[in-house]
């Protein structure tokens, strides 16, 4: 069985999203990363204790893999409620629910500048990768697979953090980058898991992640 895995962090999440999340809990085994384990009474809790930010979702994602060497699916806190937890998924591939196309105008690429298409070249060889990067991983659902070697993931994560930070950062707030103001710090987690995927060749899938509706 797969890890399911969130995050939730700070009161105003935690006050919309954790009774979803107690609900899914009593049905799945469900990590959360959380600043407030005693609001997840059904869930296995991780304690989160510093400001929050966008790549501790990456690590934590790594760490579940690692410790239970099992596939691990993540959504973000407020698509909880929509999760299908039914998904049929290979055995090697990372899901995402999106995958965009880096070279052609899209509702991503098209807010992306200079600094964006610098990360694009620069960082595959930050982790010595010779590989292009031609899509860009959304990662509000994300699973990967059984995965050997983990901790090289996590360096390659530690080694693209700094440096995806320079650009997406809190105190030098760019105007496009306005909607990140409002909770923590660490954008742009999408482009080191991308890198890091890419570098190691894995296969990425889309995948609709969405229960179905009852009409």
């Amino acid at each position: 069985m797969p890890i399911f895995a969130t995050m939730c962090v700070g009161d105003e999440f935690i006050s919309n999203y954790q009774n979803t999340a107690n609900e899914i809990s009593e049905q799945i085994p469900l990590h959360i990363l959380t600043d407030k384990t005693e609001s997840f009474p059904s869930a296995i809790t991780h304690e989160y204790n510093k400001t929050f930010s966008y790549y501790d979702k990456l690590y934590f994602i790594f760490m579940l893999a690692e410790k239970f060497n099992e596939r691990v699916i993540f959504v973000d806190v407020d698509w909880l409620e929509n999760l299908n937890l039914n998904l049929k998924l290979d055995d090697t591939s990372v899901y995402t629910y999106k995958l965009f196309d880096l070279n052609s105008e899209n509702i991503l690429t098209k807010h992306f500048g200079d600094d964006e298409k610098m990360l694009q070249k620069k960082l595959p060889k930050l982790i010595e990768s010779n590989n292009i990067l031609d899509t860009y991983i959304a990662e509000a659902f994300i699973s990967i697979p059984k995965l050997k070697n983990i901790e090289d993931y996590i360096w390659d994560l530690k080694l693209l953090e700094s440096s995806i930070k320079d650009i997406y950062t809190t105190l030098n707030r760019n105007p496009r980058f306005s909607r990140y103001i409002k909770y923590g710090d660490g954008y742009g987690e999408g482009w080191a898991l991308t890198t890091i995927v890419n570098k190691y060749n894995l296969s990425i899938k889309e995948i609709d992640w969405r229960k179905e509706k009852i009409i």
